[in-house]
């Protein structure tokens, strides 16, 4: 699904966590971020870490597809090599 704006994946997040039957407080476990942090979020919070937001994602087993758009669309994406993920620390927010 492509994801246009912050608020649509605060919405797709939500429902997931939902449909998984997942508290904020069992979510905020797993994705090691308090469950303020995910009620914030859920809300709209106007913004958002973006290490915050990889690690709720991961939490609900989505990814973040990262694809070219507009002119540069027909340009293929070079592959570059990604650094393995380091281990997370709870994070008070």
């Amino acid at each position: 699904m492509e994801m246009l704006n912050a608020h649509q994946i605060q919405v797709m997040t939500r429902e997931r966590r939902l449909d998984l039957g997942l508290s904020q407080a069992t979510l905020a476990t797993r994705a090691n971020v308090s469950r303020k942090w995910i009620s914030a979020f859920e809300r709209g919070k106007a913004s958002a870490e973006l290490p915050l937001v990889l690690r709720l994602l991961a939490a609900l087993e989505l990814r973040l597809d990262l694809t070219p758009a507009g002119p540069a669309a027909s340009k293929p994406l070079s592959p570059h090599p990604i650094a393995p993920a380091l281990p997370m620390k709870r994070l008070s927010t």
